[in-house]
């Protein structure tokens, strides 16, 4: 079996970038009482927790290869088996959870109204909370920190991948609060619509993006275990 290579982690980064909660509540602060502030402190910290997932996993995979004298290949090919799965668990609880009947509209999460008058404190809270609980980020930086790790066993190349990948993860976010900081009121109008449609959405666009990645793991595993 052939090692994994580092243009896996082009789809796993992609699914981060794809998150609608995160970037509503990005959305939402970035609008409101405190500006582009609190959606700075958000991103940073919900970025933060991706890097530490990432390079831990990377890490630790390192750690326990050498302690078993398993093969990393090994790793990575249980690694997609497992995640896999949970991927394919999630997109089906997720296209259970979209609106019904179909063209209804979808339930605004409760917690977004305060968002808008968050704190800076409340901000960080949040970007804590939302990193360590979205269920399609673990996975995805579970599996991006095993390729890592069997790409290159170097701890400043393992650190510096990990902090790429969890930055490139938050991308649409900063890019959000930088168009945020310009206050054009087209801007703000995109903005809130774009908001809106993420919300009616979201069932959705998770759904679909959790099969997906389901499908690219499982071929990974079936090409693995085929060669």
């Amino acid at each position: 079996m052939s090692s994994p290579s580092l243009t896996q982690l082009i789809p796993l980064a992609a699914s981060l970038i794809i998150s609608p909660l995160p970037i509503i509540a990005v959305v939402a602060m970035a609008l409101g009482t405190r500006g582009r502030s609190a959606a700075i402190v958000f991103t940073a910290v919900y970025t933060a927790i991706g890097i530490a997932v990432t390079a831990g996993t990377a890490f630790s995979t390192h750690a326990a290869v050498r302690a078993t004298g398993a093969k990393d290949s090994t790793v990575s090919v249980v690694a997609s088996a497992v995640i896999g799965l949970a991927f394919l668990a999630l997109a089906i609880l997720n296209w259970r959870q979209r609106p019904k009947p179909p063209g209804s509209a979808a339930k605004t999460p409760g917690w977004l109204a305060k968002t808008e008058t968050i704190s800076i404190g409340g901000a960080a809270t949040l970007g804590l909370a939302m990193g360590l609980t979205q269920s399609k980020n673990f996975p995805a930086l579970i599996k991006a920190g095993t390729i890592i790790a069997a790409d290159n066993h170097n701890p400043v190349f393992i650190l510096l991948m990990s902090t790429l990948f969890a930055t490139v993860g938050s991308l649409a976010m900063i890019l959000l609060t930088l168009a945020a900081a310009s206050g054009s009121p087209t801007t703000r109008e995109r903005m809130e619509g774009l908001k809106t449609d993420l919300i009616a959405h979201n069932a959705f666009i998770m759904a679909t993006l959790f099969g997906i990645l389901a499908a690219s793991e499982l071929a990974h595993t079936i090409q693995a275990l085929l060669h």
